[in-house]
């Protein structure tokens, strides 16, 4: 892939995996050119804060992927990260919504704006399982979250995570 990179024959090599530790390894070899993360960097998951930041260091592209989780923070099910969720965690991402709702904001929402705020992020990737989602998603988008809900969110406490890596 290298040589063919090099050949230029193609644009850039990435790497897609779960495990942070397992990124970071790939991160920090320096033969690749986008880091796709995934379920790593939500509203319930920051894990990836760090990875985030090693690839931002060594000049790479960023996507973040799975903003809802699998589902749980679009309100789709109990399932986080395709594990089913502890009880712990409706119960946090409960509060969220009541928080959301305090604020006029839909969870899904905030969870969307919680990747495309990042600066470091160059692109958030949604999975669509139906053509009227577009449309959806297009709307969570072009919602603004005033600057001082983050804080009140942040004040939750740190979500109790399902992925154990």
């Amino acid at each position: 892939m290298i040589e063919l990179r090099e050949q230029g024959l193609i644009g850039a090599i990435g790497i897609a995996a779960g495990e942070i530790k397992l990124m970071t390894r790939y991160v920090t070899s320096g033969a690749f050119d986008v880091l796709l993360t995934h379920n790593r960097y939500t509203l319930i998951d920051r894990r990836a804060e760090e990875l985030i930041a090693e690839a931002a260091a060594h000049g790479m592209g960023i996507f973040n992927a799975a903003p809802f989780g699998g589902g749980l923070l679009a309100g789709d099910g109990t399932r986080y990260a395709y594990c089913e969720a502890s009880p712990e965690l409706p119960a946090w991402v409960d509060r969220a919504r009541e928080l959301c709702h305090s604020w006029s904001i839909e969870l899904p929402t905030t969870a969307l704006h919680f990747s495309l705020r990042c600066p470091l992020i160059h692109s958030t990737v949604v999975g669509v399982s139906r053509p009227e989602r577009i449309a959806q998603l297009e709307k969570l988008r072009l919602t603004t979250i005033p600057d001082d809900f983050w804080p009140a969110l942040q004040a939750l406490g740190t979500p109790p995570s399902t992925i154990d890596d």
